[in-house]
């Protein structure tokens, strides 16, 4: 574990005080689980503040396969989606899209058009699954798999899943339900029934929203998230899952 002066003396700084504002944002960090903190006495009798990685913490840092949940934090606080909150009262009240009422075009329409969201987005994509899942077929819009990076024991498909999916013994689909309407739901599911074999499954991987709020971390991660998807990405109603 570091001390905040320790921590600094490895920092380009030229601030006059930088250990008190490392300190503030390190005890923020330590707050939120990110990194554990000690309180240690030395041999003067002066008690000062150690810090280190904790076990959450480690998820912000590149693991053996330069995966990390950064890139999920990249997308959230881009600039278009935090623009997003400033409509919430307006879909509140009126319904619809704060990404629409924003920049007059759906979520998936921005990603899309614009390269740098683009890239930011499917970046997030590409490290969330690969916490998950390593082998199998990545099938994804045209758009999206041509820049996708390689890596061994992934193949890399085109198509719209809307349209046909990509045959296999298992259809293996995470985060993708959440983005769409009951009826989409329906041609999709339809879609991966034609796709597998007699013996074949559909596997699917969301966040189930609690019906009860709770203060735990799941709770208040799923319940987050859901309310931004909702007024931020929503395309159409759906029930909750």
């Amino acid at each position: 574990m570091l001390s905040p002066p320790e921590i600094v003396s490895n920092l380009p700084a030229k601030n006059p005080d930088p250990p008190t504002i490392i300190d503030r944002i390190l005890r923020v960090l330590a707050a939120h689980s990110i990194l554990a903190c000690n309180l240690v006495t030395d041999k003067d009798g002066h008690t000062k503040r150690l810090f280190g990685i904790s076990s959450i913490g480690k998820y912000f840092l590149q693991n053996e396969d330069e995966i990390s949940v950064i890139p999920m934090l990249n997308v959230t606080l881009d600039k278009c989606l935090i623009e997003c909150w400033n409509f919430f009262k307006g879909v509140t009240l009126e319904g619809g899209s704060s990404f629409v009422r924003g920049f007059g075009m759906h979520f998936f329409e921005m990603a899309a058009k614009d390269s740098n969201f683009s890239k930011i987005f499917n970046h997030e994509m590409s490290n969330q699954t690969t916490i998950v899942m390593k082998k199998g077929i990545n099938f994804d819009m045209p758009l999206v798999v041509k820049d996708a990076p390689n890596f061994p024991g992934v193949e890399h498909v085109g198509g719209d899943m809307f349209t046909k999916v990509r045959h296999g013994e298992v259809t293996f689909m995470k985060s993708v339900l959440h983005d769409w309407g009951d009826e989409q739901h329906l041609k999709l599911m339809k879609n991966c029934y034609d796709a597998i074999p007699e013996c074949g499954k559909v596997i699917l991987l969301e966040s189930i929203v609690p019906e009860l709020s709770m203060t735990d971390l799941v709770t208040t991660t799923t319940l987050s998230f859901f309310t931004w998807v909702c007024f931020t990405c929503s395309l159409v109603p759906r029930k909750e899952l």
